[in-house]
């Protein structure tokens, strides 16, 4: 757990990963049973709407993870976006920020009713990734101000 609490820089996304780590961040299945305007099912693909699908296994962003384990060639599995990668701050920020990136895609289609394409996630993330290299070079952080500009450019050319 401490590589996606602990290590991550950001306490918004420390908080999120502390939320999806004990299974009480926002998704379907668990918002849709108290509030009936909140559908327990996936409306890109039906299947059931829980933080993981939301995040990893919905056609929606599936891709997304394939082309950044292309990118940093290594696989990016479920289980590296919820516990982290030992010893690996860098791609813990840079996956953390994604996959947080994708869930408030998600927060956004769920509370204005907008549905969202691939194009438009993948545009939100590449936002992100561009703004908090902007932050971490005021802090100093070159490493992850690299990281995080490079995969931007490259893991979403032309947007």
């Amino acid at each position: 757990m401490k590589h996606k609490v602990v290590d991550i820089k950001e306490n918004k996304i420390r908080e999120f990963n502390y939320k999806f780590l004990n299974k009480i961040g926002g998704c379907g299945y668990l918002v849709g049973k108290w509030n009936s305007n909140i559908s327990v099912d996936c409306e890109i693909c039906g299947k059931p709407d829980t933080q993981l699908h939301i995040l990893f296994q919905c056609p929606l962003v599936s891709d997304i993870w394939n082309e950044l384990s292309t990118i940093i060639q290594s696989n990016i599995s479920e289980s590296e976006i919820v516990f982290g990668i030992k010893d690996n701050r860098p791609l813990n920020n840079l996956i953390s920020q994604i996959a947080y990136s994708i869930h408030k895609c998600w927060i956004i289609r769920t509370n204005e009713k907008i549905k969202y394409n691939e194009f438009q996630v993948r545009s939100v993330i590449k936002s992100d990734l561009l703004y908090k290299s902007k932050v971490f070079h005021l802090l100093k952080e070159n490493q992850l101000k690299d990281i995080f500009q490079n995969v931007s450019v490259i893991l979403f050319p032309h947007r």
